[in-house]
């Protein structure tokens, strides 16, 4: 159930209720875990934030298009207008609550951040 925040109008006095923006499910945090020029690998750790646990997901994100990338604990599904779009292999598509599921990539130096994430459709708090 979402939460309520109370408004008051002042000019009539009455109390209206409208929902408040619910908290991100997810969490996405970027961490860069070696260099060896000219590229370097980094690592996605998507966190579930959430009561219900996440059976299968599909992780967007903001990339450069002309950036390579190869993932490791997952699998490409698409990438264009700079968006990269990925999914669960399978033996890692459950994210208990307060759990998480860790995917790598390769790419080469200088790499731009990964910004604006999503899992199934969400978005997510990053850091």
């Amino acid at each position: 159930m979402p939460a309520l925040a109370a408004v008051l109008t002042a000019a009539s006095g009455t109390v209206g209720y409208a929902a408040a923006e619910p908290a991100p499910a997810c969490g996405v945090r970027y961490q860069v875990t070696g260099a060896f020029p000219p590229a370097m690998q980094a690592q996605l750790i998507i966190s579930n934030l959430g009561q219900a646990e996440i059976n299968g997901w599909t992780l967007r994100f903001s990339f450069p298009d002309k950036q390579p990338l190869y993932f490791f604990g997952a699998e490409l599904v698409s990438r264009g207008a700079d968006i990269v779009t990925t999914r669960d292999l399978g033996y890692n598509a459950v994210v208990p609550p307060n759990g998480s599921v860790t995917i790598g990539y390769l790419t080469t130096i200088p790499a731009p951040t990964p910004t604006d994430f999503a899992v199934n459709g969400a978005p997510c708090q990053a850091g």
